[in-house]
């Protein structure tokens, strides 16, 4: 069954509800525990049976609920203010939305301020006002559809548990603030500090890497709720054209025989129609394999000339021939070079950096995908099948649906993304500059000091986003600093 429901906070619900009973929450009789507790509303738990006692008063006794001021209000007012004698005045709402809205308001007409400051990872019900959610700059983006544009503008945001940003912040603004929304609970806390992150990872990567960190990661979370072997993905994406790469290249097939002025002006006349739905950057690469090669790299070629400008003479290694292959005569062709590419270039470094990130926390992993009677069937179905640039994984999903009917596939490809970016701007500037910046670093490896702090730069100011260059980097320079021998 697909879901009905829609809710701004939760998109996309796939297990709908049927009950609650204190702190759980029912499904096809299966219980879950309701960590949230309806996102905090029900402090006492579902069907409390203090809530029903009282309720079964308040009905026995025929109260109802008033809309205007009545004794009861009052003298419930009257134990508040005794337990509470900070509070001034008292106003009862049927729900914490409204009670967030009608305090908006009365801090609005009093002091006459523009500016709303709330704190990353709190919701606040349904109000327009605050019906945003920041994203990795702390700018306010809208949660659900027909939000106000002017409501954006009069909310800010400041980081959950961080005094210094935000005291930054509150100052900055200080004279423009009216209220400060506070949730004594948060509803999303932050994973942590990128710092303790990185320094957990490279004190256990006995090699320079410029990936792997979300492996790491994922595998040390793994080891700690007690798993000994896991069961990985690796291998899907190549063997049944996962990867976005495979479309980006291969509908762009028919383009690589005209010259590259038409390429480049059909690249821009249909970005400006179509906004690049059919034809995307890869058509200005001189072929296909060329195209390929540079969605892999961490560097592009004239950033990494700029930083080092003696790699300019130095030949690439054999593994990269990989991408010499030519304008084909078929689409089929293409993606099957595509394929091949990946299965002996990039994959093979894939199952190095799982293999290590596992094994640094003494976890095994295990990937189906490439059992070798498996790989072998996969491999003999005609590409044509496969319809890699209509479907991807489309014959993958049919297999599991024969294996596993009532199991429904994810539509949506979802990998263990890491706020590497965000980092690198935020938490981790300083320790970035400090050691790419270091001129004995720059002196080792005859890097252009000057192309690196440009490039710092840009990333930093939302010019470019240079996060894996920049992390590839800083993963040198540790391990540089560690003295480790080329291997």
């Amino acid at each position: 069954m697909s879901n009905i429901i829609l809710n701004e906070g939760y998109k996309d619900y796939k297990i709908l509800f049927e009950r609650g009973e204190n702190d759980k929450i029912f499904f096809k009789n299966k219980a879950y525990i309701d960590l949230s507790n309806c996102a905090g509303s029900l402090i006492l738990g579902h069907n409390s049976n203090v809530f029903k006692k009282s309720l079964k008063l308040y009905l026995k006794k025929k109260i109802s609920i008033f809309a205007h001021p009545n004794t009861h209000a009052i003298n419930f007012s009257k134990n508040i203010k005794k337990n509470f004698p900070s509070f001034s005045r008292i106003i009862f709402c049927n729900s914490g939305a409204e009670a967030v809205l009608k305090s908006l308001r009365i801090s609005k007409s009093l002091n006459k301020k523009k500016l709303t400051v709330n704190v990353t990872g709190s919701w606040h019900g349904s109000v327009d006002q605050l019906l945003f959610y920041p994203n990795k700059y702390l700018k306010p983006q809208k949660l659900s559809d027909g939000l106000s544009l002017d409501d954006k503008k009069k909310l800010i945001y400041i980081p959950y548990n961080d005094i210094e940003k935000s005291s930054k912040i509150l100052n900055k603004f200080k004279n423009d603030i009216n209220c400060i929304i506070i949730e004594p609970i948060q509803a999303c806390l932050p994973l942590g500090n990128a710092k303790n992150y990185l320094k957990f990872f490279f004190k256990n990567m006995d090699l320079p890497t410029n990936d792997g960190l979300n492996n790491f990661l994922v595998s040390y979370i793994s080891k700690k709720n007690g798993s000994k072997v896991i069961i990985s993905g690796v291998g899907g994406d190549e063997l049944f054209f996962g990867y976005e790469r495979f479309r980006s290249i291969g509908k762009n097939h028919g383009f690589w025989h005209y010259p590259y002025w038409i390429r480049y002006y059909l690249r821009g006349l249909d970005k400006l129609i179509y906004n690049e739905r059919h034809i995307n950057e890869c058509i200005l690469a001189p072929s296909p394999g060329e195209a390929h090669r540079g969605l892999h790299s961490r560097f592009p070629s004239n950033i990494l000339h700029q930083i080092a400008p003696d790699l300019k003479e130095v030949e690439m290694p054999h593994q990269f021939n990989l991408y010499d292959y030519s304008i084909p005569n078929s689409q089929n062709e293409l993606i099957y070079n595509i394929r091949k590419a990946e299965f002996y270039g990039m994959l093979q470094k894939t199952l190095t950096k799982v293999d290590r990130a596992s094994m640094a926390h003494g976890l095994e992993v295990r990937v189906p995908f490439l059992n070798k009677s498996f790989l072998e069937k996969i491999l003999l179905i005609d590409i044509s099948i496969h319809k890699p640039l209509q479907n991807r994984k489309k014959i993958l999903f049919q297999i599991l649906n024969k294996c596993y009917p009532k199991v429904k596939p994810v539509k949506t490809k979802m990998g263990f993304s890491i706020s590497l970016s965000n980092w690198i701007k935020q938490d981790y500037q300083q320790p970035f500059r400090d050691k790419l910046l270091d001129k004995s670093f720059c002196d080792s490896f005859g890097f252009d000091k000057s192309a690196i702090e440009s490039m710092l730069s840009d990333h930093i100011t939302d010019q470019k986003d240079y996060k894996w260059p920049l992390f590839s980097l800083y993963s040198l320079s540790v391990w540089n600093e560690k003295g480790r021998t080329v291997v």
